[in-house]
């Protein structure tokens, strides 16, 4: 199984926030893979969600933003999903109009095993 040196593998990014209907440019992402050991790679996601497209929250004596973000990988060739993890992400706001012209933005960490073949 050749997770990351094929373009057999699929990363399949989803992602749930409350919503006030609008669609434009709701959310973007790009990932990069860094070596960590013999049998495993580290892998980071930075994401964005467009704030203006959120509902501001009251949460204790704050005004938030919050969005989940659900990360799949699957090895297509044998279906196995390889990671299926969330993270509850959220931002503080001063008010219901801070977030019209922000972005959410972070980046998420994990480690994603790998299988190395020895091809003949």
């Amino acid at each position: 199984m050749k997770i990351f040196s094929s373009i057999q593998s699929v990363i399949l990014i989803t992602f749930l926030f409350i919503s006030s209907g609008k669609t434009q440019n709701l959310f973007d992402f790009d990932f990069a893979q860094f070596g960590y050991d013999s049998t495993s790679n580290y892998l980071e996601f930075y994401y964005s969600f467009n704030q203006s497209t959120m509902k501001v929250a009251p949460s204790d004596s704050m005004n938030i933003v919050e969005g989940i973000l659900q990360i799949s990988i699957e090895d297509t060739s044998s279906g196995q999903k390889i990671v299926d993890k969330e993270w509850r992400v959220s931002h503080q706001v001063a008010d219901s109009g801070e977030g019209a012209s922000k972005y959410l933005i972070g980046v998420v960490g994990l480690l994603c095993p790998i299988e190395v073949t020895n091809a003949q």
